[in-house]
């Protein structure tokens, strides 16, 4: 087999679990993390550019689809907002922690 069989038989696999199970693969589950250590090397090489060419804009295809699944649990997430006068010892804003309510219910299908 190929490398580039083999990459795309990684992809597929990858994409149809996503589109199956609704969800990426995780950390916490041992038959995940085969899926899960190819696909977060791939970022890797992505962001490194050194993933090949032919390969990029699929990979792309997938980063859309995982981002469609981004795990959201049962916790608000925060955000740091300016507030206030600038600070004395220059001219940026103190900041405050706010706390951002996430709907996990908006993007079901």
């Amino acid at each position: 087999m190929t490398q580039d069989e083999l990459w795309n038989k990684n992809y597929d696999q990858i994409f149809e679990f996503m589109k199956t199970n609704k969800r990426r693969p995780s950390k916490h589950r041992t038959e995940d993390l085969p899926m899960l250590n190819w696909f977060k090397y791939q970022k890797k090489k992505l962001a490194q550019n050194t993933l090949k060419k032919n390969r990029i804009s699929r990979f792309k295809e997938l980063l859309k689809l995982a981002d469609k699944y981004l795990r959201v649990n049962q916790h608000s997430y925060t955000t740091y907002v300016p507030v206030g006068r600038p600070r004395k010892n220059g001219n940026k804003t103190a900041t405050r922690k706010v706390v951002v309510k996430v709907n996990a219910t908006e993007d079901k299908e």
